[in-house]
């Protein structure tokens, strides 16, 4: 014992002898690179400093490059502003060059331009300004802020003062200048920074044109003071000096003791290049100033932590503790090692309960270490072996490990979320696959929390693993049967839109066949052979229309596009609709009265309108009733969007509404489910898409519509669209009575002969020669025969072999600037609304009348 405590101190007490050695050597080299840290940041701030207020200056500098023609007041806007950032201005000025022979021109100028006599001027032998003396060229002070403190030197010719050959180096080396220190005339001391001005459109290395100089006058100490702001005073001693000025007064720029208490006599250059001190170059508009800086005295003192000192008298305090310790620790052991003797058999006895408690719990509990890539598993209950297969002794043992039982695909998903909670130090929850011994999937949840330290670190993360593999099969089973009830939905769905459609063209091909039957076979006055061709061409536009509905149903119609007012609309169809609706209802109005604006297809709206005013016509009943149409503009919340169909997701804001309420006999939630649906109908059966159109176009306008009904209690069809951005309402083009006529060479290339024959001869009627083709290779290889003789190409966009889109890209291979005219029977889509942007390219949708044609023709060859 005696021999353990006897090397003890002598051991201790030369450790703390050689500490106190190395910590005085280490305060020492602390205190200089502190000092280092705080002279290379004072230097960079009075730099950053510096080019401020150049680059201060440089915004006059740029005002005279950008015009040729700057007035007072630009000037004056410019230099308060510049003043306002810089505290340290003394004076800005624009000092132009002016040739002798422009002398009178250039004073008479100015005058006009300041309302008041100016002249250039000089300073006399008696200090008094006199009119400047004939020289070739003047540099005259003409623009100056604060224009009331330094009146005095307004049109003094600069070329007599002190700064003169730091302006002509500006001008020769076309750089920023700087002068000298000097004694500024309401006291203090400042040098004159200057930029020359040059004519634009010459490079200033072959001998631009200088139109004169933007300098300004600096107040050095408020310019220094200002780059001390940043930095916390009684830090430095500091010495600005001008390196290219030998004399004592002119040298020193500026000087700053860096004490609280300052000496009373002046920092010396001498003084500061002694002991430890840092100098450092500041290269400014061609002149060099150096900075020195040196610690305080009383800054050094205050680094002078006595730290050692302590280190020690600490350690040689440790040494006699431990000493003491020893001498302690010896008596106790024997009563400690009792006391782990007792210890140990409590804890058996709880690790008996846990696994006892364990064995009871439905799953897996676990404990784990988290590592990036691979954990290290503490603790596992027995339920590992039913669920996976594998022994809790396999996981502890590490033969087995977690993350090898996890698939492959759910890895990822895993450990992300597992990581992001205990990051955040929340609970995780997590569902996932596992493969069992056997090869076997199952679905687990683990749900579980982190066990940190108390310093806030992961020690440990554990948790509850259960098997959901019989839950997942029965969700899996449920949802298979929900999508074949679903399948069996659309395919009723399906068989109802056929039907729906095929009944609608029956009854319009019937009215087209009669028709063209009493056209062909009876004979006719002229007057009744053109009311039969009338009667197909209307036939035909319903089924043109028919075909828009559809595509409006699935939301991919493609509308013409305006801004429209939606009372308009609503007023312009009631007379439309005064026949149709039944001599029961009661129609009221109570539209905004100011437009409601909205941006989309007219026809579309009115066809809206015209089913949604129709439908609640129908639904009063035999006694009568009441249908309210409102419209206008205002704010919905998220509660009321939700229950809007269309457009998914409709933000909160202001929308444009139509409000349709009828006080006829409502509807169940049953039948508002399904009124959407194609051809759905509470009445007899064919009438057509009705509601599902709607909702098509509402989609394609990106808006919504809401049902709100109960039986008994009327219906409310609520349509939102977004407000129209353009407040101005689309004009309407004048017709005109004269037939056009045109000419030139067109060729026709679509596969469809009938379509092929009728558009060459609307083509022929307009006054061109046209040239068919049946394909696309067919119409590429004539255009490429003689690509110029072809004013435009009329061209199909659904053919075999090369479609439309493959066709037009070798076409314009062949000539880029060729004009076409794409034909399709579906509507126009992004990427053709893409390919039109140029203006060589416009679409014409099946069927078409000769008027489209026309419009569309005018369109093109504009």
């Amino acid at each position: 014992m005696f021999a353990t405590v006897l090397g003890i101190v002598v051991a201790g007490t030369s450790f703390s002898l050689w500490g106190y050695r190395a910590g005085r050597e280490a305060e020492a080299k602390q205190i200089e690179a502190e000092f280092d840290r705080r002279a290379d940041t004072r230097v960079a701030l009075t730099r950053q400093i510096v080019a401020y207020y150049q680059s201060g200056l440089y915004a006059l500098k740029s005002l005279f490059e950008g015009s040729d023609a700057v007035t007072p007041e630009e000037f004056r806007d410019v230099a308060v502003d510049v003043m306002t950032r810089h505290p340290g201005v003394s004076a800005l000025e624009w000092v132009p060059v002016v040739p002798a022979a422009e002398r009178n021109e250039f004073e008479a100028a100015v005058s006009r331009a300041l309302g008041r006599p100016f002249h250039i001027t000089e300073r006399g032998a008696d200090g008094s300004m006199v009119r400047a003396a004939d020289r070739p060229e003047y540099f005259p002070v003409t623009y100056v802020e604060p224009a009331t403190t330094n009146d005095r030197v307004l049109g003094l010719d600069v070329l007599t003062a002190f700064s003169r050959p730091q302006l002509e180096r500006a001008r020769r080396t076309a750089q920023f200048t700087i002068t000298p220190r000097f004694q500024l005339v309401q006291g203090g001391t400042g040098v004159v920074m200057a930029w020359p001005v040059f004519n634009r459109g010459v490079d200033e290395t072959t001998g631009r044109l200088c139109r004169g100089f933007v300098q300004g006058v600096f107040r050095i100490d408020e310019m220094m003071e200002h780059s001390q702001l940043p930095f916390p005073p009684a830090t430095l001693d500091e010495l600005y000096l001008d390196a290219g000025v030998q004399d004592g007064y002119s040298r020193v720029l500026y000087a700053r003791w860096g004490d609280a208490n300052p000496p009373s006599a002046p920092l010396a250059e001498s003084d500061m290049r002694r002991g430890l001190y840092r100098e450092f170059p500041i290269d400014l508009g061609g002149r060099k100033w150096l900075a020195l800086y040196r610690p305080p005295a009383a800054w050094l003192a205050e680094q002078d932590t006595h730290q050692p000192e302590r280190w020690l008298v600490t350690n040689l305090l440790i040494v006699a503790l431990l000493a003491s310790l020893v001498t302690v620790m010896g008596r106790r052991t024997i009563s400690i090692q009792r006391e782990v003797e007792s210890r140990t058999t409590e804890l058996n006895e709880s690790r008996r309960q846990l696994a006892s408690l364990l064995h009871a719990l439905p799953g897996v509990a676990y404990r784990c270490t988290w590592r990036e890539h691979l954990d290290e598993v503490v603790f596992v209950s027995e339920g590992s072996l039913q669920l996976s297969g594998y022994a809790a002794e396999e996981f502890i043992t590490r033969q087995v490990f977690f993350r090898d039982l996890i698939h492959p695909e759910d890895l990822a998903v895993v450990r992300e979320r597992t990581r992001a909670a205990l990051t955040a130090k929340q609970e995780f929850e997590v569902e996932y696959r596992i493969r069992t011994r056997t090869g076997e999937t199952k679905w687990v949840l683990s749900r579980g929390r982190g066990v940190y330290t108390a310093d806030g670190q992961l020690a440990f993360y554990e948790g509850l693993m259960v098997d959901l593999t019989g839950q997942r099969q029965a969700e899996a089973e449920k949802m298979a049967m929900e999508r074949r009830l679903l399948e069996s939905q659309k395919l009723e769905s399906l068989g109802l839109l056929a039907g729906g459609i095929a009944h609608d063209f029956n009854n319009i091909l019937t009215g087209i066949l009669g028709h063209a039957n009493l056209a062909r076979c009876a004979p006719a006055s002229e007057t009744e052979l053109v009311e039969h061709l009338r009667q197909i061409e209307a036939g035909a536009a319903r089924a043109a229309e028919l075909c828009q509905q559809m595509l409006a149903f699935s939301g991919r119609g493609r509308f013409v596009t305006e801004t429209v007012d939606l009372n308009r609309i609503v007023r312009d169809t009631l007379p439309l609709l005064q026949g149709s609706l039944p001599v029961r209802a009661r129609l009221q109005l109570a539209l905004a009265p100011e437009p409601v604006l909205v941006t989309g297809d007219a026809t579309q709206f009115r066809q809206i309108a015209m089913n949604l005013i129709l439908n609640a016509g129908e639904a009063l009943p035999p006694a009568g009733g009441q249908v309210a149409v409102r419209s206008g503009r205002r704010a919905f919340d998220a509660t009321f969007l939700a229950g809007v169909r269309g457009q998914n997701n409709l933000a909160a804001g202001d929308y444009v509404f139509l409000e349709v309420h009828d006080t006829g006999c409502g509807m169940t939630p049953e039948t508002i489910a399904k009124i959407f649906d194609p051809f759905f109908t509470t009445k007899f059966t064919g009438r057509g898409l009705g509601l599902a159109a709607v909702l098509g176009i509402v989609r394609g306008h990106a808006g919504g519509l809401r049902v709100d009904s109960e039986p008994g209690k009327g219906s409310i069809f609520t349509l939102l669209l977004p407000p129209a951005a353009n407040t101005q309402l689309t004009a309407v083009r004048p017709g005109t009575a004269t037939p056009w006529r045109t000419s030139g060479r067109v060729l026709v290339v679509d596969d469809e002969i009938s379509v092929r024959e009728i558009a060459a001869r609307m083509l022929s009627s307009f006054g061109f020669t046209v040239v068919t083709a049946s394909d696309g290779v067919d119409g590429l290889r004539q255009f490429r025969a003689s690509p110029r003789s072809f004013d435009f190409v009329f061209l199909d966009l659904t053919m075999p072999g090369l479609d439309g889109i493959e066709t037009l890209t070798a076409l314009r291979a062949t000539a880029a600037d060729i004009r076409v005219m794409l034909v399709s029977g579906y509507s126009e889509n992004e990427q053709i609304a893409q390919l039109g942007k140029d203006g060589r390219l416009v679409f014409l949708q099946k069927p078409f009348a000769r008027a489209r044609l026309e419009q569309k023709l005018k369109e093109l060859l504009a």
